[in-house]
């Protein structure tokens, strides 16, 4: 699996370890993000989005076209999550960063093994 990790260095940073822990290639941008820059069709992906990244909007709607790529709002601790802002932006749910480690890699792994293929 493949896991597309957009916003912040910080958050790409503290995601990363997690990840890589449980198998899952990161593929990070951390300096803005368009269309072109996502990946071919093929491997099963993930897009975990910086909710304080530049261009929010921009970002999931260039996520949400390319079809297919679920995506998930990555949150800071105490940010108010809105669900009418979540179903706004077509993301299918949200993380906290700032949840411990055991957490935060339980929660990732939840939404890698619902991306599993049944079989």
């Amino acid at each position: 699996m493949q896991v597309l990790i957009v916003g912040r260095e910080l958050v790409a940073n503290r995601l990363r370890p997690l990840l890589a822990s449980q198998g899952v290639e990161t593929v990070e941008f951390t300096s803005g993000f368009g269309e072109g820059d996502l990946p071919a069709p093929g491997e099963r992906r993930l897009a975990l989005v910086d909710s304080m990244a530049p261009g929010l909007e921009s970002v999931c709607r260039s996520i949400n076209c390319s079809g297919g790529i679920p995506l998930v709002l990555v949150v800071e601790r105490g940010d108010e999550v809105d669900w009418s802002d979540v179903e706004r932006l077509k993301a299918s749910g949200f993380v906290s960063s700032s949840a411990r480690d055991p957490e935060l890699s339980a929660r990732l792994g939840a939404v890698i093994r619902r991306l599993a293929p049944v079989g």
